[in-house]
């Protein structure tokens, strides 16, 4: 008899798949897995001071930026981390950033890690 409970999100289960877009209840908002096409918008955010003074990432070049979405891919194969970009619904702009951070399947835990950016932050949806 083990002492131990179930996992509750069983290893494999998110390897196994491919990350979710997630619509908000209200369909305003749009969270998305981040794609090359993004890097622009990404290195854009970096050069914002608000932005700056709360992360410790710097991003200095494009190729830093293709480097990290790379990196949110993979976390998501080993199951690590999950990042999304917050876009508008329906004009698809990207608004800024939600990530779940150091997760736990097993135990159903994560840090949660999110950003707006500047044009997007007097909209209320952080």
């Amino acid at each position: 008899m083990s002492l131990s409970p179930a996992p509750v999100i069983p290893a494999g289960t998110l390897s196994h798949s491919t990350q979710p877009t997630l619509v908000s209840p209200d369909g305003g908002l749009l969270s998305r897995p981040w794609a090359a096409a993004d890097a622009d918008v990404v290195y854009g955010a970096y050069r914002d001071a608000g932005i700056r003074r709360w992360t410790l990432r710097r991003m200095t070049s494009r190729g830093d930026v293709l480097q990290w979405i790379a990196a949110g891919q993979r976390q998501w194969r080993q199951e690590r981390a999950a990042q999304w970009a917050v876009a508008d619904a329906g004009s698809g702009d990207v608004l800024g950033r939600a990530a779940l951070r150091r997760m736990d399947l097993a135990h159903g835990l994560a840090e949660s890690a999110y950003g707006v950016l500047p044009h997007a932050r007097v909209r209320g949806d952080a």
